[in-house]
């Protein structure tokens, strides 16, 4: 599967080679595992269909003529899907691996306890930051199990919107290429010359 970093990453050649193009150059387009619109410099998959870049025409999709329309809707849903994967939590568990090695280090510390009143003074003293510290760990392990939980919520709602986003632009596409064929078809038939009568 193709990861929407990756995407972007293709997205944002594509959008400097189009701005910069001098000559013609060779683009892919095809459709990802999740049904996204994906464009490479290599041929990206089995239903990888060429898209031609020339300084003088600019953009053009042999195939449908939408190239262009199509490298923008593109490039908005991978920021949109993009958008949503920043919603994630990146927060890792150093906090707590912090805590565990203070909690470890007492722990070997106990070892060394005289056999004595000040010793068990100090052990006892030792225990009770060790159990303070097994207190705290517990707590971070809940506050990060559930800031995840919630970037995790967030994400989800993000990249279903980004899909219901998706949609609606396919279908106002499709929309807008039938009534462009619509159009066409009528420019032709208004244009096509009328047969000559003959007979009057």
């Amino acid at each position: 599967m193709v990861g929407v970093p990756f995407q972007c990453a293709i997205t944002a050649t594509l959008l400097l080679v189009a701005a910069t193009v001098h000559a013609e150059h060779k683009v892919y387009k095809c459709s990802g595992p999740d049904g996204a619109v994906v464009f490479a410099a290599q041929p990206c998959g089995a239903n990888a269909a060429e898209v031609h870049i020339d300084a003088g025409k600019g953009l053009r999709d042999s195939s449908s003529g939408t190239a262009l329309r199509d490298l923008g809707d593109g490039v908005e849903d991978s920021r949109c899907r993009q958008d949503a994967d920043n919603l994630r939590s990146r927060e890792g568990s150093g906090n707590i691996e912090e805590l565990e090695r203070r909690r470890d280090s007492l722990r070997n510390s106990l070892q060394y306890a005289n056999n004595n009143m000040a010793g068990a003074t100090w052990e006892s003293g030792v225990r009770k930051e060790i159990g303070d510290l097994e207190t705290a760990i517990g707590q971070e392990r809940t506050r990060l199990s559930l800031t995840q939980a919630q970037g995790e919520g967030a994400y989800r709602a993000a990249i279903a919107e980004c899909d219901r986003k998706r949609e609606s632009t396919a279908q106002r596409r499709r929309a807008e290429d039938d009534a462009a064929a619509r159009e066409a078809a009528s420019a032709a038939a208004a244009t096509k010359p009328k047969p000559k009568d003959d007979g009057q």
